[in-house]
């Protein structure tokens, strides 16, 4: 449906103002905004999801600051940039937002790993849910699930290997537990088979 402009008449009573030129630029750019800021943010809103549901362990939580990352990235964000800039500001932002909601949160559900670690799965888990055919969302609260199954020491191994930890904080972490580096490396692979098949369990309860 066509946009109607008002007009006005100028204070002489016989030359209109046409405000509807003054006003056209303006309006036309706004409804484009929202076409494309609409495209954009409907095709990275499962990602940002995931991104924000690998910080915050609640769904009001993520709901909330899913929101607040929306009024962001509307007002301030690159809404003519390509999927991917528009995307990395959007994560940019969530990364920020999430990380404010940690600190104000006391929820033991947001400290199964830490800021880092949780900000190294956040961007697998991004990166995959382009490739999978499961909601990001789903597969998050399902890994959340298998992390409350295991030990501290197991998560914590977990963790350090999520945030990219070196050889040398491997095999400090190894002398503390008094294992060797390959067994070290032999039980992070047998977490990451034990993560995978309880994922797939917790998706697929008929499994």
């Amino acid at each position: 449906m066509a946009t109607s402009f008002p007009m006005m008449v100028e204070h002489s009573g016989n030359q209109p103002a046409k405000r509807a030129e003054r006003q056209l630029p303006l309006l036309v750019t706004d409804e484009r905004k929202l076409l494309v800021f609409s495209q954009q943010w409907s095709r990275h809103q499962p990602s940002i999801r995931a991104y924000l549901s690998s910080f915050l362990g609640n769904s009001i939580a993520v709901d909330d600051a899913l929101q607040e990352v929306a009024v962001v990235v509307w007002q301030k964000g690159p809404w003519e940039a390509d999927t991917s800039a528009f995307l990395g500001y959007c994560l940019a932002c969530a990364r920020r937002i999430a990380l404010a909601a940690r600190r104000k949160q006391s929820d033991p559900r947001m400290e199964l790993l830490s800021p880092v670690a949780a900000a190294a799965l956040a961007d697998k888990v991004a990166f995959l849910e382009q490739q999978q055919a499961a909601p990001a969302d789903e597969r998050v609260h399902a890994l959340r699930k298998c992390l409350e199954k295991i030990g501290p020491e197991q998560r914590e191994l977990l963790e350090s290997r999520y945030a990219g930890a070196s050889k040398e904080e491997l095999r400090a972490l190894s002398k503390r537990g008094g294992k060797s580096m390959d067994a070290i490396y032999k039980t992070l692979e047998r977490l990451r088979e034990l993560l995978r098949t309880c994922v797939k369990q917790n998706q697929d309860p008929t499994r």
